[in-house]
C-alpha cells in the first residue's frame, strides 16, 4: 500500500504540473498538494488520472472523509 501511495502521489505531482503548471505543485506543511481547481470534483479527476498514469487503475479505490459535520449550520 505504501509503495502504491508513494507512486501515486508522484504521479499526481506530474499530473497537476502538466494541466496547471510548476507553481501548481506546491505543497503545504502536511505535504499535501493544494492547487488552485474551480470545482471539487476537479481535484478527483487529478487523482482518478494520476492513479491511472501510475498503472493502477482497478487496483486503487478513492475513499473520502469530508468532516460532513461541517456541513450543517445550526443543526441543518
Amino acid at each position: 500500500a505504501m509503495k502504491l501511495g508513494s507512486e501515486v502521489y508522484l504521479h499526481l505531482k506530474n499530473v497537476i504540473k502538466k494541466k496547471l503548471g510548476l507553481a501548481a505543485t506546491g505543497v503545504g506543511d502536511d505535504g499535501g498538494f493544494a492547487p488552485d481547481i474551480q470545482e471539487k470534483k476537479e481535484g478527483l479527476e487529478l487523482i482518478k488520472e494520476a492513479i491511472e498514469t501510475a498503472g493502477y487503475t482497478g487496483k486503487i479505490e478513492i475513499g473520502m472523509d469530508v468532516a460532513a459535520s461541517e456541513f450543517h449550520k445550526d443543526g441543518k
